[in-house]
């Protein structure tokens, strides 16, 4: 499994670039690897959490992370890559 994350500068917040830019890079990294794909959002970050939904990512339970509750979201090996 490969873990991503994704993080836009803030002027460039909620115009539609997260999404994007998480689909290119999945799209690009499934060019090299038909692995899964996971990421760990911070579970008091719901627009990053909308960001990996629209993007094709799963909702796959609640983990730790750095002391932190995160969501895991994964894109499994055998899903297209949305691009929209």
């Amino acid at each position: 499994m490969t873990t991503i994350d994704i993080s836009l500068a803030q002027p460039c917040r909620r115009m539609g670039f997260g999404v994007e830019a998480l689909q290119l890079a999945c799209l690009e990294y499934r060019r090299e690897s038909r692995s899964c794909i996971a990421a760990d959002v911070k579970s008091s970050n719901a627009a990053s959490m909308k960001v990996f939904e629209r993007a094709g990512f799963a909702f796959r339970g609640v983990v730790k992370t750095e002391g932190e509750d995160a969501v895991r979201w994964v894109l499994p090996a055998d899903a297209p890559v949305r691009h929209e």
